[in-house]
């Protein structure tokens, strides 16, 4: 199984040389006014046709001229925390709020950086619940763990996590198709951001834009409307990268391959599949990275049969299914993924869909 892994690696590391970014195509915070008349004697910009391209393919012209604010994409629902504040302080929101990330500014308030909910979670013992019953008598001892939180939940954020990175951020007037090069980004690294934040002139967070926001602006254009999963399953796998092939494990392979695989892979999910490819469960980047914590070292040999997701749990969708039905799945429920089961053999999984899944199509 490892030797798999390493090869799908490498079949990664490979493919990445085509999408290697050059100085011109970086936006660090994309902040500057796009003039949308082209002057006569020059030719349109590669990004700007790229952009029009997209544009005819989504039917909606407004995107090269509505801002996140016309858009109403722009949500109030995010948590921020200081530098100078608290692993405890994180902690608490996390376990309270259950954010995906927090925001993390200065002590006036300026816009700093991110860090994610589970980078919060890891660094304490994560909670018992999350450990199958059978193996929690094996756990280490209350008195160790209790030990730790009050150790690490003394630290600051700015002790603990470095924010020295490039994020993306928009102000509000920005057109809101510039979503569509951070959300439907074809290789996404396990810490990128979740949302985009927006910003005022002097830097403070006035909002963020999710994926599931744009993808609610959109949901009416005809494009999505009118196409079947199926269609999804075409532009995708015309890409012809790595992202194509599923990637699965056997139910009595251990959590130690899946740590492996999700670390090493650009993958947020694997599927558990029987010998004969038949779909019986799923697991996630932060169901292993929670019982890949150091305190549950004695969980590596776990089979993955154990711990996944089963079947019965899963949203499971047809070729023929029309987009607009997964797209409301999405929007009107907690679904973060959905799986197309294959047309032939319904028992056979065939690609997972998320809502960036969703923007990629329409990119």
């Amino acid at each position: 199984m490892f030797n798999t892994i390493k090869a799908l690696i490498q079949e990664f590391l490979e493919s990445l040389e085509t999408f290697i970014k050059t100085p011109s195509d970086i936006k660090p915070s994309s902040e500057e006014t796009i003039t949308l008349e082209s002057p006569t004697n020059q030719p349109p910009t590669f990004e700007r046709l790229k952009r029009l391209k997209r544009l005819k393919m989504l039917h909606n012209l407004d995107l090269l001229t509505t801002s996140f604010e016309d858009a109403k994409v722009i949500s109030n629902d995010f948590c921020t925390i200081k530098i100078s504040d608290t692993l405890a302080q994180a902690l608490s929101l996390v376990t309270l709020l259950n954010p995906s990330d927090l925001i993390v500014t200065d002590d006036e308030d300026k816009f700093l950086g991110i860090v994610s909910s589970l980078s919060v979670s890891l660094e304490f013992t994560p909670q018992l619940q999350n450990v199958p019953f059978k193996y929690r008598h094996k756990t280490t001892k209350i008195g160790q763990a209790t030990e730790l939180i009050l150790a690490q939940g003394k630290k600051a954020i700015g002790e603990v996590f470095s924010l020295e990175k490039n994020y993306c951020f928009f102000q509000k007037k920005k057109q809101i198709d510039y979503a569509f090069d951070e959300f439907g980004k074809l290789y996404r690294a396990p810490d990128n951001q979740t949302f985009i934040p927006i910003l005022s002139e002097d830097r403070t967070i006035v909002g963020v834009v999710t994926c599931k926001g744009v993808l609610e602006y959109l949901r009416h254009d005809p494009l999505l409307e009118e196409s079947k999963v199926e269609n999804l399953l075409e532009k995708m796998s015309s890409t012809k990268t790595s992202l194509d092939h599923l990637y699965t494990l056997l139910p009595e392979d251990t959590l130690e391959s899946a740590i492996y695989a999700i670390n090493y892979l650009p993958i947020e999910h694997i599927l558990i599949c029987d010998t004969d490819k038949n779909l019986l469960g799923l697991v996630n980047r932060e169901q292993i990275s929670v019982l890949a914590h150091p305190m549950y070292y004695h969980l590596m040999n776990t089979p993955l049969g154990d711990i996944m997701q089963p079947l019965s749990s899963l949203h499971l969708v047809q070729p023929t299914d029309n987009l607009k039905d997964v797209i409301r799945k999405f929007l009107e429920s907690d679904t973060e993924v959905s799986v197309l089961m294959d047309s032939s053999n319904r028992q056979i999984p065939k690609m997972v869909i998320t809502p960036r899944t969703i923007l990629q199509f329409v990119k």
